[in-house]
């Protein structure tokens, strides 16, 4: 039992000091953002930490370049912790359920600060971002699409478990939120719903077009909270990608059929 509070410990402190160069929002050295950011998330989710996750900036790269891969942001998810410190001891909590958040930083992780998914402007975080790292230009639609769905789930926070790609997935979709909401016929309730809904099959499908120096990627999403029974719905999100590579998400083209739960 020592030995594994020890390692706790060591672990604690390493990553303390790891972030200890990095400045504060306000200048001051003494508290790093990411710390001043961990102890704002704790009042509402406890001790969190923050895992970097090198695949999303391999992903934030449009191309390779040595310049672009060495000046790469690095990319963190929050996660709850299990075990802190107080006063001076180590402490086993319950970790919360800590929705999904992203932060990044600059390369150094000693500069610069960018809140992303799960925060408010994460829109304007995401495009600083890239108006501060080295320019790599958008220019084909398989680059558009690429950086339109990094935004997707970076930024706005659509889970790839949400998106569909024409009427066979966005059928199962719904099939499988009836039968969770408890309905035996949930594949013949999710025929009629599909058939009500009426949509082009080319508004369901994950596709993206390029317009003068703006590309817009079409990303349908299948939405249906479970916490309650709901109407299931298809959001077309439209998503813009600047040359730039800057992401701006316009409000979702929203397809609505009533579904009549006697029937």
């Amino acid at each position: 039992m020592r030995k594994i509070v020890l390692l706790l410990l060591i672990a604690i402190v390493t990553c303390v000091i790891s972030m200890g160069s990095i400045q504060s929002f306000d200048g001051n050295t003494s508290i790093p953002p990411l710390v001043q950011i961990a102890q704002h998330l704790h009042e509402q989710f406890g001790p969190v930490g923050f895992q970097r996750d090198e695949r999303w900036e391999e992903r934030f790269l449009v191309r390779w370049s040595e310049v672009a891969f060495s000046e790469r942001p690095h990319i963190f998810q929050v996660q709850a912790r299990r075990f802190e410190i107080s006063n001076g001891s180590v402490v086993e909590r319950v970790p919360s359920g800590v929705p999904t958040m992203y932060i990044a930083t600059s390369k150094d992780e000693s500069s610069k600060v960018y809140k992303l998914a799960g925060f408010d402007g994460a829109e304007q975080e995401f495009n600083r971002m890239v108006s501060d790292s080295p320019r790599q230009e958008i220019k084909t639609t398989r680059e558009a699409e690429s950086r339109g769905l990094l935004c997707a789930e970076l930024v706005y926070d659509l889970s790839p478990n949400l998106w569909v790609d024409g009427p066979s997935s966005i059928q199962l979709k719904a099939a499988d939120h009836f039968f969770n909401e408890g309905y035996k016929d949930g594949l013949q309730r999710a025929e009629k719903w599909w058939n009500k809904a009426k949509i082009k099959t080319v508004d369901t499908r994950i596709a993206t077009q390029g317009r003068n120096s703006v590309f817009v990627l079409s990303l349908p999403v299948f939405w249906a909270p479970v916490e309650t029974h709901s109407i299931p719905e298809v959001r077309i999100n439209h998503i813009e990608v600047s040359s730039q590579g800057m992401c701006h998400l316009n409000e979702p083209a929203i397809v609505k059929v009533e579904h009549r739960r006697s029937e």
